[in-house]
């Protein structure tokens, strides 16, 4: 046990890290993938063994230019799984339609373990928290995918429990943190991010693998003789790609705790925000004007004059007091 602990006490922050969760392994799984349709074997079969380090340079360069092209996709590949991008219509109805069926279905499982089941009960709602929820606070279902719903879930509270936008306050909460923090929250986000887009290597190379097979079927493929079976290739892809789907989904939502958490901890270090007003607003367009175009903004008319002159020329306002009023607006 003592073994284990240590093993896995060196393995944690390894698995933790961004580099490798959200390039290099994906690069690596979509490497994996196309690799058997390459002809970079027929360098491994030259008797010269300096010859080695040329498919290795290959294999190397593709799987960072892979993973760095996934990584880029990144923000893309969740809204595919979130089902904003990409979907039918009929397909998105008859998936939010499932969705919204098991939400009821634990709903009611809930309720009739509600006096009889404490730990049912207990189970049913923690199951339920993985969904957002309406005006009224009851669990709803608003997406397609379990995954979407988890984000949904999250990204909706701040604008349900403080009347602010996630998405809008996320940057600004983000920028004011302390460098450590930023550091910690990416270590434990980049898995979930990891096996997402290592979820979609799979689909994507069920998908890339099954074209293959079909071509090969309709005799399209010729220069593709690979000595492997692509619709038994697909089967597998599809297999791991619903795996490290499955195993995202606590990840994330442990991601979507963080989200609230920082909220709940950070948001009064936005409060200076709130106290924009047209006083405010007045003394930015002032300085901006006085700073970027050497011109004044008159506190009298609104109009703007060089500032070599010491009056507005529309409505005669001394130029002194246009700029003390800037300050003054303080």
């Amino acid at each position: 046990m003592e073994a284990l602990k240590g093993v896995s006490e060196k393995l944690i922050p390894m698995v933790r890290s961004p580099l490798l969760m959200r390039t290099l392994l994906p690069g690596v799984a979509a490497t994996a993938v196309i690799y058997p349709c390459l002809r970079i074997d027929v360098v491994f079969s030259s008797e010269k063994i300096e010859n080695l380090y040329r498919p290795a340079i290959g294999i190397s360069l593709l799987i960072l230019l892979l993973g760095l092209l996934l990584s880029f996709v990144s923000n893309d590949i969740y809204r595919i799984y979130e089902g904003r991008i990409f979907w039918p219509q009929k397909i998105f109805d008859a998936l939010l339609h499932l969705q919204q069926a098991r939400v009821k279905m634990l709903r009611n499982a809930a309720a009739k373990a509600e006096d009889e089941k404490p730990l049912k009960y207990r189970e049913f709602w923690y199951l339920l928290r993985r969904y957002p929820t309406d005006e009224n606070g009851d669990p709803c279902a608003s997406h397609p995918t379990l995954l979407g719903n988890i984000i949904a879930a999250y990204e909706g509270y701040p604008l349900s429990r403080y009347g602010m936008d996630g998405v809008f306050y996320w940057t600004r909460i983000w920028l004011q943190m302390e460098r450590e923090k930023k550091d910690e929250i990416e270590s434990v986000w980049c898995v979930a991010d990891g096996l997402v887009t290592l979820s979609a290597v799979g689909y994507g190379g069920a998908l890339f693998w099954l074209t293959i097979g079909i071509a090969r079927a309709l005799g399209l493929a010729i220069v593709l003789n690979v000595p492997y079976h692509p619709f038994l290739i697909t089967t597998g892809l599809l297999t791991l790609g619903y795996l490290f789907y499955r195993l995202s989904l606590p990840c994330t939502r442990a991601n979507g705790e963080v989200f609230k958490a920082v909220f709940d901890l950070y948001r009064n270090q936005l409060m200076v925000m709130a106290e924009i007003g047209p006083v405010e607003t007045e003394r930015w367009r002032g300085v901006w004007s006085y700073l970027q175009y050497l011109l004044v903004h008159c506190a009298s008319c609104g109009k703007y004059y060089a500032a070599k002159g010491n009056q507005c020329p529309s409505c005669g306002f001394p130029k002194a007091r246009s700029l003390s009023q800037i300050s003054r607006s303080r």
